[in-house]
C-alpha cells in the first residue's frame, strides 16, 4: 500500500493482512534504510483508517500497539489520526482472548456507534440511490430504476449483514437482470422469504420455559448476527448473564 509525504486518507484492509505484514510492509523494524519507504513510520501526516479492526490477529496486534505508543507523543509536525472500524464488539472479543485489553482502551477513546441498517431503513431509498449510480460506472449500464413493489421488499427486510450485503445484493439483481427496472422477481429467494417468514418464534403452547427461552435467546442471536452485547440489550439482560444463559443451553456448539 503507498504512502505518500502529503496529507492524504489511507486505509487497510485488516481481513487482507497475512501474519508479519504489519512488521515487515507497513511498519519500519529493521536496520534496512531502504526498507523505510511506504511505512506508516515514514507517513508524517494524514489519517489511517483500518477497516475490520476486530479481525486483526494477535500477533499483529502487538505490532499495532507498539506503533501508537511510540506515536502517542510523537514530534511536533507529525499529524497522523487513526480511524478503525468493527462489526463485531470489541468488549466481546476482549472478553473471549481474542484483542488485547489495552489496544481496545486505546483505541476506545472517542467511540462512535452507527445503527444497524434495519434500525434506519428511512436511509434505504437513498442508499439504493447512491449504490445503483457507482454500478450503473462500474458496469457502463444505463440508469437503473427499482419499482415500488422492489422497493417496499428491500424495506421489509432485516438486513443482517447490513450495508455491505444491501449493496452486493442490488449489484447481483442488476446483473441478472434483463431490463433496466428493477423488479419483486429480481429480488433474491432469500430475501423474499425473510419477509414472508418475519420474526415469528415457534413457541407452542405446553412448552417448558427453559425450552421457550432457549429458543428466544437462540432466534435473537442469530438476528443481530451473534452480536451478544446488541441481543443481551434486546433481551433485557446483562451481558454475563446472557454468556451463562448461552452455556446453559449450549448454544455456542450449534
Amino acid at each position: 500500500m503507498p504512502f505518500s509525504d502529503e496529507k492524504g486518507f489511507y486505509k487497510i484492509l485488516c481481513s487482507n493482512l497475512p501474519p508479519g505484514a504489519l512488521k515487515g510492509k507497513i511498519f519500519y523494524r529493521d536496520s534496512d534504510v531502504s526498507s523505510k519507504m511506504n511505512t506508516l513510520d515514514q507517513l508524517p501526516s494524514g489519517t489511517i483508517y483500518f477497516e475490520d479492526i476486530h479481525l486483526l490477529p494477535y500477533p499483529l496486534q502487538n505490532e499495532f500497539i507498539d506503533f501508537l505508543e511510540e506515536n502517542r507523543f510523537s514530534r511536533s509536525d507529525k499529524d497522523l489520526h487513526i480511524i478503525t472500524s468493527t462489526e463485531v464488539p470489541l468488549e466481546e472479543e476482549v472478553t473471549r482472548g481474542m484483542f488485547r485489553n489495552d489496544l481496545f482502551y486505546f483505541l476506545n477513546a472517542v467511540k462512535i456507534e452507527v445503527p444497524s441498517l434495519r434500525e434506519r431503513k428511512e436511509d434505504i431509498p437513498f442508499l439504493i440511490d447512491v449504490f445503483l449510480k457507482e454500478i450503473e460506472e462500474g458496469i457502463n449500464k444505463k440508469t437503473i430504476k427499482i419499482s415500488k413493489e422492489a422497493l417496499n421488499l428491500l424495506l421489509e427486510y432485516h438486513w443482517p449483514g447490513n450495508i455491505t450485503e444491501l449493496k452486493n445484493t442490488l449489484e447481483g439483481m442488476v446483473i441478472l437482470s434483463v431490463s433496466e427496472m428493477i423488479l419483486p422477481e429480481d429480488i433474491p429467494v432469500h430475501i423474499k422469504s425473510g419477509v414472508a417468514t418475519g420474526r415469528s418464534l415457534q413457541i407452542e403452547v405446553g412448552m417448558s420455559l427453559e425450552q421457550a427461552e432457549k429458543i428466544l435467546i437462540w432466534e435473537t442471536l442469530k438476528a443481530n448476527r451473534f452480536n451478544k452485547s446488541k441481543s443481551a440489550q434486546i433481551l433485557g439482560i446483562g451481558l454475563r448473564t446472557l454468556y451463562r444463559k448461552i452455556e446453559q443451553y449450549n448454544l455456542d456448539k450449534q
